[in-house]
């Protein structure tokens, strides 16, 4: 579809809890911006690696969603592979912190600053902290192989996130995001195009 033109507007993904509907999402939105048009996940241009990283200016996530299990268990992965006694290879280790902090930014997507834009509610008071959130990962990006460091850097994320989605992350998506999510996307790109991912859409309201 993508590559004739066909694919409509809007698409929904429908299945059982945990089957990849977010993953195959981001990969769509990914494939749209690819400036060379191939989206092979290797691909250089500076739009796929904003996707993978989920740092792109013309994507935002929107809608309800248990991140903290996710965190916790790619925190643990990436622990386990960095520990003293591990055997793991550098390209398995840089794997799970790529899983580690996709898994943190699957959580603060949903706290952008254009869709929290003018929300005198829960959204716009969550982003000092995520502010913060993303100070710690600018932090982390540049920790050494300590893996005291590392565990100590890994928890504070993560209390962090927990916080964030405990504290601010609403059951439903409020109507301000919605009408925010519809004026954000009437703006002009900064790539090709700008996607919008509302996960468990059948919980928004009215």
């Amino acid at each position: 579809d993508i590559q004739s033109g066909r694919l409509p507007p809007s698409v929904l993904f429908y299945g059982p809890e945990a089957e990849g509907k977010l993953t195959t999402a981001l990969e769509l939105a990914r494939a749209l911006s690819c400036r060379l048009g191939t989206a092979e996940w290797c691909c250089q241009c500076p739009d796929c690696a904003m996707h993978r990283e989920l740092t792109h200016p013309d994507l935002a996530i929107a809608g309800p969603r248990d991140c903290a299990l996710e965190i916790k268990a790619s925190a643990a992965t990436f622990l386990a592979s960095h520990a003293p006694s591990s055997h793991v290879t550098s390209s398995k280790q840089s794997a799970a912190r790529f899983l580690f902090i996709r898994s943190i930014r699957k959580l603060t997507c949903r706290f952008s600053g254009a869709l929290a834009e003018g929300d005198e509610g829960k959204g716009a008071k969550a982003l000092p902290l995520v502010a913060a959130i993303a100070d710690m990962l600018e932090d982390f990006y540049s920790l050494g192989d300590s893996f005291d460091d590392l565990e100590k850097a890994v928890n504070g994320l993560v209390d962090a996130a927990c916080k964030l989605e405990d504290d601010f992350l609403p059951d439903s998506v409020p109507i301000s995001v919605i009408r925010n999510a519809a004026s954000w996307t009437r703006l002009a790109p900064y790539g090709k195009k700008k996607i919008l991912i509302v996960e468990n859409a059948d919980r928004m309201q009215d």
